[in-house]
């Protein structure tokens, strides 16, 4: 399950005054602006036009940006505080039909658009402080792959600022590929690991607390957290992401939030795992039903030939193993659901009732192999 997330607050502040990485984009930015507008209200025109056009994923990266900075106005009205991931192609056509979205919008787009062009990326939530004078707010980026490490982007920043409930649009590259040590200073991802940084700040450092001390001193591997985050299944996933947020912050309220989202994911997925295996496990009952009743249908097995007799043994004996593994499959599903506990408990009835015909069977046939 993934988690998705708009911002619930205004923020919109250019205060970050880094430099770019040196590159000249100016022939990449003048591409971006050339797309052509029947192309321009699906992802998959235009990642397939600014492929034609460019071949490097930084250069892709820049002309998304770009377009995305310059087309999509920030919503003021929309008062959405998150999604499902079923809806999130929804709000991706909403956003481009609309030319308008919260922060969520412009990083599920960018997103939607590395995907399109096979650059891996990343949707990250978290919070902004967007000046010293403003409320904290909820927030969402991106960090995409290219030249083998990390970056991150954030297009909302990159299209304006809000003054007085009014946007403005005014495009500020200082956002593409920002310096983790310089975007830290105003976006704090919930998950550490999308800081970037070898030592992660803390919460209570984000704040300022002078008594607050870093959960190690040691190097944090990011790449290798991501790598190894980016290959779980969902369920790890959500599991590594909460104890990586509990250790490093959690007492904001905001973070509250999004830790009780965690887990209602995690609920959700060990949830959809008992499901598949209880559903998996009455499967295999029903085929072992149905093999033991065309295996055992002639009442009369002590007088078939000999061979068949042997070959029904052989059957009945793989039987009976497969059950013992559904069984085992029964003992390891963990759940608090008295619904689903009464159906184990019956299924397990039944692979006991059917091992008990089966012990038989094989008893009366053995016995007349023997005579």
């Amino acid at each position: 399950m993934k988690i998705a997330f708009t911002s619930v607050l205004i923020f919109l502040y250019s205060i970050l005054s880094v430099a770019q990485n040196g590159k000249d984009f100016d022939y990449v930015d003048s591409i971006a602006r050339c797309i052509p507008e029947p192309l321009t209200y699906a992802t998959e025109e235009i990642a397939e036009w600014v492929g034609e056009q460019l071949e490097n994923d930084d250069q892709k990266l820049r002309a998304y940006f770009t377009w995305l900075s310059a087309n999509i106005s920030y919503d003021l009205n929309d008062d959405r505080v998150s999604l499902a991931e079923d809806e999130l192609g929804g709000y991706i056509s909403e956003t481009l039909i609309r030319r308008k979205g919260k922060c969520q919008a412009y990083a599920e787009v960018l997103h939607d658009l590395c995907k399109k062009s096979g650059i891996q990326s990343y949707v990250v939530p978290g919070i902004v402080v967007p000046h010293p004078d403003e409320p904290v707010a909820t927030h969402a980026w991106i960090a995409a792959f290219y030249d083998n490490e990390w970056h991150l982007i954030d297009p909302t920043y990159g299209a304006g600022y809000v003054i007085d409930g009014k946007f403005y649009s005014e495009f500020d590259d200082t956002f593409f590929d920002i310096d983790p040590n310089e975007i830290i200073k105003t976006h704090f991802p919930y998950d550490p690991m999308w800081q970037l940084l070898e030592q992660p700040f803390t919460l209570r450092h984000y704040f300022r607390d002078p008594d607050a001390d870093f959960p190690t001193d040691e190097i944090f591997h990011y790449s290798d957290s991501i790598e190894t985050y980016l290959n779980q299944d969902n369920l790890n996933r959500l599991l590594s992401e909460r104890r990586r947020v509990l250790q490093y912050g959690a007492n904001h309220p905001l973070f509250v939030n999004y830790l009780e989202q965690l887990n209602n994911g995690i609920d959700h997925e060990r949830n959809l795992i008992t499901y598949n295996v209880l559903n998996g496990c009455i499967e295999a009952y029903n085929q072992a039903v149905a093999v033991y009743n065309k295996t055992c249908h002639n009442d009369n097995l002590t007088r078939i030939a000999i061979t068949k007799r042997e070959n029904c043994l052989e059957t009945l004996d793989a039987l009976n193993r497969n059950l013992e593994d559904t069984k085992k499959n029964l003992s390891e599903i963990e759940t608090p659901d008295e619904e689903t506990w009464e159906k184990i408990i019956e299924l397990n009835q039944s692979i006991l009732s059917i091992q008990q015909g089966i012990r038989q069977k094989t008893d009366l046939i053995k016995r007349s192999l023997r005579q």
